[in-house]
């Protein structure tokens, strides 16, 4: 049975928008941009870095200036400047003083970069299509894979002010620059792999008739579909040994170049800007060795999400901020807090770091863990897609047929992220601190970059 769908059933079919002759003449073939879901993995590719870059900007370090923190002297009564520079990686529950502002000015840089291997899709011909004469509606499994990557530099302007001894008002405006780009992966055969982007063709395994509607009987066809599929992909990706121009492989086309609505290149936009207050609740004296503090942030809806500058949901994180000095050199730090996100999942979920800090006078190095746990994984590719054939014959007779793409393989990311955190700061100047931190992720969940760098600037007034 295998060999019987094998020969007759690898097809191919355009996936640019163009018209091609195939059953000899008989019939002409018109594919829209959006055949076998084109348009459709597309906007989950774009989607997809819109929502790693976010993900991952809200994972960088503070945007708050924190270096010099000021406490309460019960002795003279006033706030009194810290002797030790606060934390880079980690948040401080201590507060500026009232009627202190600080201005920072920072730049990250990150790359989300992933290849992900093809999966097998189910392609299902909801309406005939004329093949070598006849009228038949074919069912089969084609592959798709993405080739993505987002090279990101954010640029952030933060501004804090004190306005009592115990709360303070941040504001924060992200600029983000994205050189964005995806190519698609799509089983094809070796004859065809290197034809130019402008012909690219489609092949699979196909069998003449529509799958059975008996839930078993329909499974058992999938399977088969499936097992001949992988026997006709050539080494090293599967054991085709017929003629290699006939066995199946995998080529790798620009989703811009074929045509699918996808925004490649290099995109700047406003990200999501935000407003945010703290206040201390417990602590903040120079003779206690606790300290607590609760922040809440506002974030804006970027007005450029198609640019992947942020994601176009609003949110609100709420978080709660601990400090323990168990040395003069020696300081622990954690905070836990969970995005509210408005409108998407996969942003919502709770945040978290944890690790110590050690400041020597005018020099303070800190690393420890820091991560997120979302409530839904990103997809990288859809799921279910659907597609359009048209079919005009000769005589101006036209047949459209849509096609249901189902994915058989997993489509989603992780939703658990762990990093590892390193923060350097150094006070430079009277009133100026340079500071510098790194985030390298430690498990592999999600669109990811290597490691994610950061370099700033704080100055008080």
């Amino acid at each position: 049975m295998k060999d019987r769908w094998l020969a007759p059933w690898i097809i191919g079919v355009l996936l640019a928008v163009m018209t091609s002759l195939i059953a000899s003449g008989v019939a002409r073939a018109q594919f829209n941009p959006n055949q076998f879901g084109g348009a459709d993995r597309a906007a989950a590719a774009q989607q997809m870095i819109i929502l790693g870059v976010q993900q991952q900007i809200s994972l960088l370090p503070p945007t708050s200036g924190q270096s010099f923190e000021y406490e309460y002297d019960s002795n003279l009564g006033v706030m009194v400047p810290t002797e030790m520079l606060g934390p880079t990686s980690f948040r401080s529950p201590q507060t500026i003083a009232p009627g202190k502002l600080s201005i920072r000015g920072s730049y990250s840089y990150f790359k989300l970069s992933q290849n992900f291997a093809p999966i097998e899709y189910l392609a299902e011909f909801k309406q005939p299509i004329l093949i070598n004469g006849q009228l038949l509606q074919p069912a089969g499994i084609v592959g798709f894979g993405l080739d993505a990557s987002a090279q990101t530099q954010l640029f952030n302007l933060s501004a804090v002010y004190g306005v009592s001894d115990r709360i303070e008002l941040e504001f924060n405006l992200p600029i983000v620059v994205v050189n964005a780009r995806a190519r698609q992966l799509s089983s094809t055969t070796v004859s065809n792999a290197s034809l130019p982007t402008q012909d690219p063709t489609l092949s699979g395994v196909f069998q003449p008739e529509p799958l059975s509607t008996d839930p078993p009987t329909r499974q058992q066809e999938i399977d088969a579909l499936s097992d001949v599929y992988g026997e006709a992909l050539a080494p090293p990706n599967g054991p085709c040994d017929i003629s290699p121009d006939e066995c199946l492989t995998y080529r790798s086309d620009s989703l811009e170049a074929l045509g699918f609505p996808f925004n490649e290149g290099t995109n700047a936009g406003l990200g999501r800007i935000s407003l945010g207050a703290k206040g201390q609740i417990y602590g903040g004296g120079k003779e206690g060795i606790f300290d607590l503090a609760a922040s809440v942030e506002l974030f804006m809806p970027s007005p450029f999400p198609e640019r992947f500058a942020g994601s176009s949901t609003a949110a609100v994180l709420p978080r709660v901020i601990g400090q323990a000095r168990l040395h003069r050199y020696l300081r622990l730090h954690t905070d836990l807090g969970y995005n509210i996100d408005f409108s998407e999942s996969t942003l919502r979920g709770l945040m978290w770091n944890v690790g110590t800090s050690v400041p020597i006078q005018s020099f303070v190095a800190d690393f420890g863990f820091g991560g997120s746990l979302y409530n839904s994984a990103i997809n990288w590719t859809p799921k279910q897609a659907t597609g359009t054939f048209t079919q005009t014959q000769m005589g101006g007779v036209t047949n459209v047929s849509t096609i249901a793409m189902t994915a058989l393989g997993d489509t989603s990311l992780g939703d658990n992220y762990v990093d590892f955190l390193l923060g350097l700061k150094y006070h430079l100047l009277e009133q100026v601190v340079v500071t510098g931190g790194v985030n390298v992720p430690i498990n592999d969940q999600g669109f990811r970059p290597a490691a994610a760098g950061t370099v700033a600037c704080e100055v008080y007034f």
